[in-house]
């Protein structure tokens, strides 16, 4: 279990680290680019995570698919009903926003992927994490679609 301190990264991995020093201590990884020009991305298989650097090399974005286990005061962000884990965050006072392709953990910078959002019984397949708030709204997409240059984020 990896538990999200939002602003500050997770256990091992925090925002602000360079790319080379958490290569070393994650291991294994593929570097990809999502479009030609883009910084590259570092993924970590084993661990379930996608780390986006800044143009310094700098941990600026976390992604964690179910196999990463990230939890948010203590629930578990995926691998579970959109509806469950809104529902848990809410007696923790945690306000969620649903929105068009998941949800947002509001003014926290964690943001929940959820293939079909609307139907709040689907499960979150991947949790967004950002180092400081964002310069414009944040638009996510599924993995593998592509939505051109007016999307700020993809899972």
């Amino acid at each position: 279990m990896a538990e999200i301190a939002p602003g500050v990264g997770l256990e091992g991995v925090s925002f602000g680290e360079d790319r080379e020093t958490l290569r070393q201590r994650l291991g294994e990884h593929v570097t990809f680019q999502r479009r030609a020009g883009d910084p590259p991305i570092d993924h970590f298989l084993a661990e379930g995570l996608q780390l986006s650097f800044d143009q310094e090399d700098r941990l600026v974005f976390i992604e964690g698919t179910d196999q990463a286990d990230l939890h948010y005061q203590g629930v578990r962000l995926t691998g579970q009903p959109l509806e469950s884990i809104i529902e848990e965050l809410a007696q923790r006072g945690v306000t969620v926003r649903v929105d068009d392709s998941g949800a947002e953990l509001e003014g926290l910078n964690v943001y929940l992927y959820s293939p079909a959002p609307d139907e709040l019984d689907v499960e979150v397949e991947a949790v967004a994490i950002r180092g400081s708030l964002p310069a414009a709204p944040v638009r996510r997409a599924a993995p593998g679609t592509d939505h051109g240059d007016d999307v700020a984020t993809l899972f």
